[in-house]
């Protein structure tokens, strides 16, 4: 990363409604935002976690004509959600690197696909993780 780019972690850091849980896995997503703070506490004038849902975290950053460097975006994974957060975080963050994860999920692909032809972006990808740039 940059030395001096700043960057917006947005994950509501709880499971997500549309997929099973195992029961022993719930303390540990209870745990994954404050892992995730630890993790990067050296880096925390530059990293800023929202803990909201994707669209309502966007629909907030427009508000406050927030700017960011990078914007990551984890969330739902479905390809409607997923079209939704990519578009509006596109049309928040015109200038900003838009990263994720899931990039292996059939649906996550497709909709990171499909909005990056439509504008006029470049997909690539190294594992899970998934990046647009300008094209």
């Amino acid at each position: 990363m940059c030395p001096h780019s700043t960057v917006i972690a947005v994950d509501p850091w709880v499971e997500s409604s549309n997929s099973p849980v195992r029961v022993d896995w719930k303390k540990q997503l209870s745990l994954h935002y404050s892992t995730f703070c630890v993790n990067v506490w050296e880096e925390r004038d530059r990293i800023t976690p929202v803990r909201l849902p994707a669209l309502k975290a966007l629909l907030l950053f427009q508000d406050l004509n927030i700017y960011a460097d990078v914007v990551y975006i984890d969330g739902l994974r479905d390809y409607d959600n997923v079209r939704t957060n990519c578009n509006l975080a596109i049309d928040t963050f015109p200038d900003s690197l838009l990263c994720g994860l899931s990039f292996q999920d059939v649906e996550v692909t497709q909709a990171i696909l499909d909005v990056a032809n439509a504008r006029g972006r470049e997909v690539r990808y190294k594992d899970q993780l998934w990046w647009h740039v300008q094209a």
